[in-house]
């Protein structure tokens, strides 16, 4: 279900003539978070529109960000003691 969606709204970004279903179907795909990185990369790189462009790199810097914070959660936990322990 999440590969199909992603896929329709790759196909919407890369080839609608209307800029703003363009803008959406990012927009929607940047909510997937890392699981749309690469179909953002891939729209980034045939779209001749510089906003579109922007807005995929923008999204893929977000999800990349968000994935590091993510990653950085565990550690943050086991460097913290619990509460009441000593």
């Amino acid at each position: 279900m999440l590969f199909a969606k992603i896929f329709e709204l790759k196909e919407t970004a890369k080839w609608s003539s209307k800029v703003d279903e363009k803008r959406n179907a990012i927009s929607e795909l940047a909510g997937f978070g890392a699981e749309a990185v690469n179909t953002l990369e891939e729209i980034r790189i045939v779209e001749v529109n510089d906003e579109i462009r922007q807005l995929c790199a923008e999204a893929i810097r977000k999800a990349r960000v968000a994935k590091e914070e993510s990653l950085k959660e565990p550690e943050k936990k086991a460097a913290e003691p619990e509460k009441g322990s000593k």
